[in-house]
This record gives structure tokens, C-alpha cells and sequence, in this order.
């Protein structure tokens, strides 16, 4: 059951929290209302979809992957959380817990069994200097530049991160408009560090919903993914062969009530996932 918990304004002003898309700020906060009175929870990516994004069309698991790998910003490197096992059950750990949380002292004891050292997801140490892929869950950390009006630094593998991060948003013309802006606006534009400016930036503006222009092939594009949803293989993959088999009938359903209504349609996993539970507590399944 979800609970009420603190947020603190030091989680804004995070270094490492800033570099992370939007959502994954949106999934760590998620993860503290479902977690126990010790900040431990169960690991299931699918269940935690249903619970913190039911409206949204996110890849949880590849979210927690971002949070289990170790800092860059903080001198012991630790992660945000720490995915394990035990008796082949999988676990969360929220790390540095009780530093941030003060659970109520009538709140039940955690059930769940504490890290015992077996991480299930594992990610490289880092240091300073080391570089992750963005298909391994974090963004790359070279330094960005801006000078002469003119920015240095950014790869083709940052703007497809940033796309895929902010999908209303144009980057190439964000990256324009945040070149003009400084220069427009020298005192406030120098930054020591650009890559969370850009990120700040991207951010603002797909919650303003973005820059693609209206009626283009990629607002389009981004309709009809919010509007039938991508195929994630992990949702499949957690399914039981039963379950699996009342799947054709659930997206004929959702077809039917769904396909000629662009708009405020749901995530068809989402709606996978809610009527499987409705099956489930009908007693066929």
C-alpha cells in the first residue's frame, strides 16, 4: 500500500538526479511511496508501471537500471538503489534510506529480507572520467561546451539520448534556442556545467509540450506511440503461459473500444495489465 513521504528540497538540487531524464526523478520519488518502513520493495518493473506511470507509456525496468548504477557525483559512488535477491525473490533497496525518510513508529515492520550482498542487476563501478553508453542507462559525461556562439562536445549519441528522453521536443531546434538565449544573455548564460543546463532546458519544454510543430510526421509519430503504445518484451516475458493466452482477446477489446478514439486512449500494456487483474479477481485466471 502506497504511504505518505517526505520530500526534501535538496532532491531539486541533486548533481546526479539533474543529469537523469525527467521521468526517472518522477520513478526514484514513485519508488519511496511504495516502499516499507525500512525502504525496501519488491522488484517487479511491470507492477511498478501499473502503480506509478498508469497513464504513461515507461520502460520502468530500463529506469531502474539508471538508478542502480553508482553515482558520478558523490565521493562514495553509491547508487540510488540496489537491486538484489534473495531465495530467488527480488528485492529494492532505496540506499541512504532513514537519512531522508522519518517513517511513522506505528508503520509495520519491513517483511521483506534485508541486502545479503546478491545484486541482481549489476552495473560497472565509476569513476570520474568513465563513460556509460545511454543504452546502459545513464547519459554520456563529457563535458559540454559552449563558445563563440557555438556548441562543442555534443555527440549524435546525446541528441538520440535527449530524443528519446524528450520526444515532444525538437533538439535540434532546442539547442538553437538555448544558443541564442546565451548569448542574448551572457552573465546568466556562462554555466559550469551545460549538459544539465540542456537537460534542465528539455525538460521545461516538454512539459510545455515540446517543439515539434503541429501536424508533422513526428507529432504524428508520437500520437499514435502514446495512443497504441510500444511493445515492451519485459511485460510478456512476466506472464504466465495462461495469461499469455487471453492476451489476443484483451487487444481485440482494446481495438474495439479504442481505435477510432486518437485521443485519451490508454497504454495498451496498461490496459493489458488492468484487465488481467479484473480476470484474475473474476476468478478465470
Amino acid at each position: 500500500m502506497p504511504r505518505i513521504r517526505a520530500l526534501k528540497p535538496e532532491f531539486f538540487e541533486d548533481e546526479d538526479l539533474a543529469e537523469f531524464p525527467f521521468w526517472v526523478r518522477l520513478l526514484y520519488q514513485g519508488l519511496w511511496v511504495n516502499a516499507d518502513k525500512s525502504g525496501r520493495l519488491q522488484d517487479r518493473p511491470v507492477r511498478l508501471k501499473a502503480k506509478i506511470f498508469p497513464y504513461d507509456n515507461i520502460d520502468v525496468g530500463k529506469g531502474l537500471a539508471i538508478l542502480a548504477n553508482p553515482k558520478k557525483h558523490s565521493p562514495t559512488h553509491r547508487p540510488f538503489i540496489i537491486r538484489y535477491s534473495v531465495n530467488g525473490e527480488n528485492y529494492i533497496q532505496i540506499v541512504a534510506w532513514d537519512d531522508h525518510q522519518s517513517p511513522h513508529n506505528t508503520e509495520k515492520e519491513s517483511s521483506i529480507p534485508p541486502f545479503n550482498g546478491e545484486i541482481t542487476v549489476t552495473a560497472p563501478l565509476l569513476n570520474r572520467d568513465t563513460q556509460v553508453a545511454p543504452e546502459q542507462g545513464t547519459m554520456n559525461h563529457e563535458p559540454l561546451i559552449f563558445k563563440g556562439g557555438v556548441w562543442g562536445g555534443i555527440t549524435e549519441t546525446d541528441k538520440t539520448a535527449w530524443a528519446s528522453a524528450y520526444p515532444a521536443c525538437d533538439i535540434e531546434l532546442e539547442l538553437n534556442r538555448m544558443a541564442e538565449w546565451i548569448k542574448a544573455n551572457p552573465a546568466r548564460g556562462k554555466k559550469s556545467n551545460y549538459r544539465r543546463f540542456i537537460v534542465n532546458w528539455l525538460n521545461r519544454s516538454q512539459d510545455r509540450g515540446g517543439s515539434i510543430p503541429k501536424g508533422s510526421a513526428r507529432e504524428v509519430e508520437i500520437q499514435k506511440e502514446r495512443r497504441v503504445g510500444r511493445r515492451h518484451p519485459a511485460f510478456e516475458d512476466s506472464l504466465t503461459d495462461e495469461a499469455k493466452s487471453l492476451l489476443p482477446a484483451i487487444d481485440a477489446e482494446w481495438e474495439q473500444r479504442f481505435d477510432n478514439d486518437p485521443l485519451g486512449t490508454p497504454d495498451k500494456n496498461y490496459f493489458r495489465t488492468i484487465r488481467l487483474k479484473q480476470i484474475s479477481q473474476e476468478g478465470a485466471l
